[in-house]
């Protein structure tokens, strides 16, 4: 029975199921059932930049076509194909797209450095790249853009321009001391079809491709010497461009994956680092120099009494003191000594409390000491008993990096202390009756040995100590590039390139380094390649009488220098007009009434001499306004800086250290040449002798109302150049990718 029932089942449907298997097979061949058919067209595109894939067949060669709709013209240098983000061959293009306009490029498609073959009718993923420079900002990138397209069939025929299809460059990158493209099968093929609009058509098309091919290896474009480079991205987030040219600080840190490719020894630091463009077009630039910083604070005081003294020191963790009498010997220290000399003339040691104390039974004292924000690691002190001269040598262990030097003299005073290279003094103080001293210095001193020397005025006595600290510092490299235009809201790339430790960049002209820097003493200094003639200067005008006294020098230090930046101290202090430069040295002029050389600042109003103050900024010359100047000197030689001013002024310089912002943002000046903050009449003052070398300046000035004269005159040529001001006073950011 079941036999029977099969035989009926296939006797009745067999023919239904061979139907329905013969329409499958069919179905089969047309490729109704290839998902490809159903997959869409696409190339992707960016903001600015879009793409259309125009044809891609068998054969694996595309055609496509570039559109842009940025603000400046694209220079396209190269393209490829490839089925992965891996692109090993490149087709070397030269084509300029127009804002607004549209180029068409073909190329071959890859994988792997192998073309491939395509199936026709399927759909095939890839993706194109396309190198590109802007012509306004000379930023150069590879531009990645995936796509997708439905490849046309071997037999269809397609009707098309004749075309030109040029392979090159399969790039290794080797990094064992050279970087290089090997070219390998550079071909030219140049591919004619006729047209036809069916594929069912008998009628076929005919192409002639002639090839030839080559080998050759070339240099990737990086300057003589570069073995390892990085991207440097260099971001302008304000709604207005810098100027052209453009100076940009790069500060390079030892946490950075850079630092170990730079010469860091003293005498040569960073003496093979080159900056570059994509296109391997070296950049001008200036290293400021190598930056401590160090991560402690340190404060001092000093008092002198007649039977009893007390100084208090700024509030810190650790204090250390010392004393100094004249007469019948300390009879009482708040500190716990260290060393006290004979009959207890002077004495030094450690507290736990603010401020330092001592008292005597005869007249006059003195009493002094440091505050720090971390305890010392070891000390050495010693005493000198009835000298009239010391010399003390003391060894720093190689687990200090800082040290402070304390010390007093008593029954007869120290006149003078000497210290050695790397100590600032920071306190000398002889007694009212000149026979006890205080003295200290701050020194930046590594492991050895160093002398401290005095001279007294007779048979004196000396306790003398040097604390040794291991301070955290913060090191960096500061660079100045001199590059293109920045358009707003945009990004420029350039690149910092490394040689062998040993290899020397610098030059003195595209690439070099602050005078002081150079064994030999300007050897390599190119500031004036880098920056801009002349100091930079903005005047702010308050329509107002107001008092000196009550303008803080620190909201003027702290000012910045774009229009419509506000001074609110004494009065409201406003800039209304662009930046104002002086010329890049001084010439000889009359100021006030008298000839002066190496003039560089000469306004005046109500004295003889010298300019009219601009108008504007400031409407009233009898008004209260304030002048802040900035920039860079170039010293060569040891020079006196002098300025006639009514009302006041400070002048500072400072050894360079990186940063031109926070030179601009600081509270107070560290170094003032001079410093007359006051109400007075025109007068001249003269700083002390400067030394040689490249240094951060800027020049405060304000007039409180009435007759006025702003000046800056020096008895040598002083070189003066600045950076250009970044927009809205805000200095571009940058990012640093890794080292290839």
């Amino acid at each position: 029975m079941k036999l029977q029932s099969a035989m009926e089942f296939l006797t009745s449907y067999g023919w239904a199921l061979l139907i329905i298997g013969i329409v499958i097979i069919v179905l089969l061949i047309l490729h109704v059932f290839n998902l490809n058919t159903f997959a869409v067209n696409y190339c992707s595109s960016t903001s600015s930049i879009s793409c259309t894939i125009d044809l891609l067949n068998t054969s694996g060669y595309i055609v496509f076509t570039i559109s842009q709709s940025s603000s400046a013209p694209l220079q396209i240098t190269g393209v490829s194909c490839s089925s992965s983000r891996v692109f090993s061959v490149f087709t070397n293009v030269s084509a300029t797209i127009q804002p607004g306009q549209s180029v068409t490029f073909a190329t071959r498609c890859y994988s792997n450095g192998t073309a491939i073959s395509l199936i026709g009718n399927s759909q095939f993923s890839g993706y194109l790249a396309v190198n590109y420079t802007n012509l306004d900002t000379g930023y150069s990138q590879t531009l990645v853009l995936p796509f997708s397209q439905k490849v046309l069939n071997q037999n269809s025929n397609f009707q098309t321009s004749t075309s030109t299809f040029t392979t090159t460059s399969i790039i290794t990158i080797t990094t064992t001391g050279s970087t290089t493209v090997t070219t390998l099968s550079t071909s030219t093929s140049t591919t004619s079809t006729t047209s036809t609009t069916s594929v069912s058509s008998t009628t076929t098309s005919t192409s002639t491709t002639t090839s030839t091919s080559t080998t050759s290896t070339t240099t990737i474009p990086l300057p003589s010497g570069v073995l390892y480079y990085a991207n440097i991205t260099i971001s302008n987030n304000q709604n207005q461009p810098t100027t052209n040219p453009f100076q940009e600080e790069i500060n390079i840190t030892p946490s950075s994956a850079l630092w170990s490719y730079i010469n860091t020894s003293s005498a040569h630091f960073g003496q093979n680092v080159e900056f570059f463009y994509p296109n391997g077009t070296v950049i001008p630039s200036w290293l400021e120099g190598l930056s401590e910083s160090y991560q402690a604070s340190f404060g001092y005081n000093y008092a002198t009494g007649g039977y009893s003294a007390s100084a208090t020191l700024p509030s810190n963790n650790y204090y250390i003191c010392a004393g100094g009498d004249g007469n019948g010997g300390l009879s009482y220290v708040s500190w716990s000594p260290i060393v006290t000399t004979g009959s207890s003339y002077a004495s030094l040691g450690t507290q736990t409390t603010q401020t330092c104390s001592d008292s005597s039974g005869a007249a006059d004292i003195v009493v002094g000491g440091f505050s720090t924000s971390i305890p010392y690691v070891s000390d050495q002190a010693t005493t000198f008993n009835g000298v009239g001269s010391f010399s003390w040598s003391f060894n720093v262990p190689s687990n200090a990096n800082y040290v402070i030097i304390l010390g007093s003299c008593g029954w007869y005073a120290c006149t003078s202390v000497n210290y050695p290279a790397g100590c600032t003094p920071e306190m000398f103080k002889i007694g009212g009756d000149n026979y006890e001293t205080i003295f200290a210095a701050e020194c930046k001193l590594s492991q050895g040995t160093y002398t401290v020397t005095g001279s007294l005025n007779g048979g004196g006595y000396v306790a003398i100590a040097a604390f040794y600290y291991n301070v955290p510092v913060s090191i960096k490299g500061t660079w100045w590039v001199k590059i293109n235009k920045i358009n707003a809201s945009s990004q420029e790339q350039i690149r910092i390139g490394f040689g062998s430790k040993t290899t020397n960049f610098f030059n003195g002209n595209n690439v070099g380094e602050a005078a002081q820097l150079s064994p030999t003493f300007g050897e390599y200094d190119n500031i004036q390649n880098v920056m801009n003639s002349g100091l930079i200067y903005q005047i702010y005008y308050c329509p107002c009488s107001t008092s000196v006294s009550s303008v803080s020098p620190s909201s003027i230090y702290q000012a910045q220098l774009y229009d419509g930046y506000t001074i609110s101290s004494g009065g409201t202090f406003t800039s209304s007009t662009g930046l104002f430069y002086t010329s890049d040295i001084g010439s000889t002029q009359d100021v006030d009434g008298n000839t002066e050389n190496y003039v560089i600042d000469n306004y005046q109003y109500a004295y003889s001499g010298g300019t009219s103050f601009p108008n504007p900024p400031v409407a009233n010359k009898g008004d209260a306004y304030v002048i802040k100047q900035i920039g860079f000197i170039k010293i060569n030689t040891p020079t006196t800086f002098c300025v006639i001013i009514d009302d006041g002024a400070e002048i500072g310089y400072e050894s360079l250290n990186g940063g031109f912002t926070s030179w601009l943002g600081g509270t107070s000046n560290p170094s003032n040449l001079i410093n007359e903050w006051k109400a007075e009449g025109a007068t001249q003052y003269c700083s002390s002798s400067t030394s040689t070398g490249d240094y951060a300046f800027e020049y405060d000035y304000i007039n409180q109302n009435g007759p006025a004269y702003f000046s800056l005159f020096s008895n040598n040529p002083i070189y003066y150049y600045s950076p250009a001001y970044p927009p809205n006073g805000v200095e571009p950011s940058y990012t640093v990718g890794p080292v290839v």
